[in-house]
């Protein structure tokens, strides 16, 4: 809601502008929705925003946390060493997390009451557990100028309940719901190169199962905890339910 005050001789006349907000998002279930926070600061990369900036607005993500342990954090470098094997056109991403909801713009008085409502749900019906890594796929984003590398994992049903939990809180305030088949996946890296892969090659997919059977003796290299859902809010980041 927009108020301007126009001052006349002997009175104040307020105007309203009570125009809604627009959302331009797409559902596609095998698409990749990790670029929610770095693709907001268009100075620093060459990611593309999925919705125009307006004043008044805050992308919301939820999320949960990935903490990547030193042994993750050594096999994500040798997996890149594959992908830019040729040519380096793959970049690191900076955090990695599980995403549970999709980045949509919201109005900022309406943040607080989705964080208390989410924090209030989580804490009485959310189990903490832990997921594994299965796979290294290729996922794009909306309008496929961005691709994803990705860790798929398992535990859907666990995950699928989280995602429940932050569509209904979502539904409630009148947002937009998580994909209706969504892939879930943890992305570690991207590429908006013109020649990059958008599917992954057969070799690349053998190359990665090897290094994965290196790794497997070390079991925080492949699993995740899922113990600290986020609310993130414009630059803001709100833990829910971070482990004391």
């Amino acid at each position: 809601m927009v108020k301007r005050h126009y001052r006349g001789r002997n009175k104040i006349i307020l105007l309203v502008d009570r125009r809604p907000i627009r959302l331009s998002l797409q559902e596609n279930s095998s698409e990749s929705d990790n670029e929610e926070r770095a693709s907001t600061d268009e100075s620093k990369n060459d990611r593309v925003r999925l919705f125009p900036h307006e004043e008044g607005n805050w992308a919301l993500s939820i999320y949960a946390f990935v903490d990547c342990s030193s042994h993750m954090d050594t096999m994500i470098d040798d997996l890149l060493e594959i992908f830019n094997e040729k040519q380096e056109i793959w970049k690191r991403l900076g955090e990695l997390h599980l995403s549970l909801s999709k980045t949509f713009p919201i109005r900022f008085l309406h943040i607080e009451s989705i964080r208390k409502s989410l924090q209030d749900e989580l804490t009485t019906s959310m189990n903490r557990f832990a997921t594994h890594i299965e796979n290294v796929t290729i996922l794009n984003n909306e309008d496929s100028s961005t691709s994803f590398l990705v860790f798929t994992v398992d535990q859907h049903r666990q995950i699928s309940r989280l995602v429940e939990i932050v569509d209904k809180i979502l539904k409630e305030h009148r947002y937009p719901c998580y994909y209706k088949n969504p892939c879930f996946h943890v992305s570690f890296a991207y590429s908006t190169a013109n020649n990059r892969q958008e599917k992954l090659p057969l070799d690349w997919q053998e190359k990665c199962q090897s290094i994965f059977k290196q790794y497997q003796c070390q079991p925080s290299s492949m699993m995740i905890p899922i113990d600290d859902i986020c609310l993130k809010a414009g630059k803001r980041v709100y833990h829910l339910t971070k482990s004391s």
